[in-house]
């Protein structure tokens, strides 16, 4: 394969993280045989209704979460409001924030903050994904790591919550909006310091069993959420991500929602608003400045 056909096939690997698969797997076959209870919230404002529920944007197919609970209040909503709706980014705007926000500063490849060692080890993965090493070392760490993650996780996002309830809300003739765009999705993950993210990069890089370290955070975390345990999934969240990644990915994306949600709460209708679980929990959580404006916020699940 050339490094032309290589690039392209890249793009449209990470793209996929951004566009709506065509899931084979039904929101009702989610629900057969519950082993899951994730939390569900409902808040109550004249004649508006909300339901908040906390999503995973992934999942292996065994995880069964469509709770009689879930099943009623997608069903009484009139209106869907996910992170940004499923399809929004095409192969155009994905090229222009991945050149915009995606590489390092020109001149520079990964293995200039990195010993011999690490770089080494770098390497050695790109290798063992297939990657193109020349692009891969140009990447910064945050773009490599969505990367890497969208290889091991490309199975799974079509059985992810939001997915899921995407392609029901379609099939149901629901409205669906989202509260955010791709492009400032990626935004956000771009804005940690590059010198954080080679921070994180070596951390990674130089711990041992790193993979069998991954399998059991995400394990934890999968089990927090399954059990409805929040207290425990928002302490895995805070364990595993800086000060100021979690600022950018949540803190500040829940300030720039917050006022979306809120506005919800004025109309005449049901709302199911559908985030990623660190969203509704935690510091600054969406749950918590709802509290704080004086609603009343109900865990129904």
């Amino acid at each position: 394969m050339d490094k032309v056909a290589t690039v392209k096939k890249l793009q449209i690997l990470v793209l996929s993280l951004f566009l709506a698969a065509c899931s084979q797997l039904r929101l009702q076959s989610s629900g057969v045989g519950i082993n899951s209870f994730p939390a569900l919230w409902k808040v109550v404002a004249g004649n508006s209704t909300m339901y908040l529920f906390g999503s995973i944007h992934s999942l292996p197919p065994k995880v069964k979460w469509y709770s009689l609970k879930i099943k009623q209040a997608f069903y009484r909503a009139d209106e869907l409001v996910l992170e940004n709706v499923p399809g929004s980014t095409n192969q155009q705007t994905f090229s222009v924030i991945e050149r915009k926000f995606g590489y390092l500063p020109r001149g520079k490849i990964i293995g200039n903050y990195l010993t011999k060692h690490e770089y080494a080890k770098f390497k050695r993965i790109v290798r063992g994904l297939g990657l193109d090493e020349y692009k891969a070392s140009r990447m910064q760490p945050w773009f490599f790591s969505m990367v890497v993650n969208s290889l091991f996780g490309k199975k799974k996002i079509n059985y992810g919550v939001d997915q899921l309830l995407y392609d029901a809300a379609r099939r149901k003739g629901m409205k669906v909006s989202g509260l955010e765009t791709s492009y400032q999705q990626i935004k956000s993950l771009a804005a940690e310091p590059l010198s954080i993210q080679i921070k994180n990069l070596k951390q990674t890089l130089n711990a041992r069993a790193t993979g069998s370290r991954r399998i059991r955070k995400d394990g934890d975390l999968l089990a927090s959420w399954m059990s409805g345990n929040t207290a425990k999934t928002a302490k895995i969240v805070s364990d595993s991500t800086s000060n100021l990644m979690y600022d950018s990915l949540i803190v500040k994306r829940n300030s720039l929602w917050y006022p979306k949600i809120k506005a919800y709460l004025s109309k005449r209708q049901t709302t199911m608003v559908v985030v990623g679980q660190a969203h509704l929990i935690g510091r600054s959580s969406i749950i918590s400045k709802l509290k704080n404006s004086g609603y009343k916020v109900h865990r129904l699940q």
